[in-house]
């Protein structure tokens, strides 16, 4: 009876919690959300995604049955039952407060309901026991949402200092500086994942129209021809070489 008793409370506090900060985020700022870039030719611009990397973090493995609960959780939201995954998540944190694993799986439902006021929350707390890319970049999708472009940036660039192996990473920020305006910064991201991985055909794409945009023909006819060394048959790359 105690437990069930300590269990209330706890939902209850985590409930207070949230509501406050959400109370606090819609004094602070407005929500804006834009369409970055219209121009045609950059439509193989990905849209923003939520990090879901697996992370391995050692507090977590104390936990008995930790792994157990994670696989049931993610088979709800897998079946996007996520009032069911929210509860279960809930209810062991009430005993086991501290696991970021479970704080991280209730995050990213909050995030997937668009709920971002939430995930923000928690990501806020991970960052201080744990500065991991991961929590940086989903982070910086709750700043970006509501509107706050600069802190937005200051995420994903510490996310990228952390681990600059995704490009999702790369792309977000660049996201962001679009929205800003900041187009040659935006710019820059692509080209530095560029020279990471220099056969991605969808980044240069988006490089080939920042050059077009800038009136830079012969730069955008270089990349396009890259484009087709590639793969030959490519029908963009194809067509604006014939047509440039």
């Amino acid at each position: 009876m105690f437990y069930i008793f300590l269990l209330i409370i706890s939902i209850i506090g985590l409930g207070a919690i949230f509501t406050y900060r959400y109370i606090l985020t819609k004094k602070g700022l407005h929500w804006q959300k834009t369409d970055a870039l219209n121009d045609k030719n950059l439509d193989k611009k990905e849209e923003f995604t939520i990090d879901d990397e697996e992370i391995d973090i050692e507090i977590d493995k104390k936990f008995i049955k930790l792994d157990k609960i994670l696989m049931d959780v993610d088979n709800l939201i897998k079946d996007q039952d996520f009032d069911s995954a929210q509860k279960t998540l809930i209810e062991v944190l009430a005993n086991h407060g501290e696991s970021s694993a479970i704080q991280h799986r209730l995050a990213k439902i909050y995030m997937i309901q668009k709920q971002y006021h939430k995930a923000e929350g928690i990501y806020e707390i991970l960052i201080q026991k744990h500065p991991n890319a991961v929590y940086f970049t989903n982070l910086g999708l709750c700043y970006y949402v509501k509107g706050d472009f600069d802190t937005a940036v200051k995420a994903y660039q510490k996310a990228l200092e952390i681990d600059s192996n995704r490009k999702e990473r790369f792309i977000n920020l660049a996201r962001v500086y679009e929205q800003m305006g900041e187009m040659k910064k935006a710019r820059e991201q692509y080209e530095n994942w560029v020279k990471r991985e220099t056969k991605d055909i969808d980044a240069l794409l988006v490089l080939a129209a920042y050059s077009e945009q800038d009136g830079d023909t012969a730069k955008a006819l270089e990349i396009y021809r890259k484009i087709l060394d590639l793969s030959p048959y490519h029908e963009i790359a194809k067509a604006k070489t014939q047509n440039m």
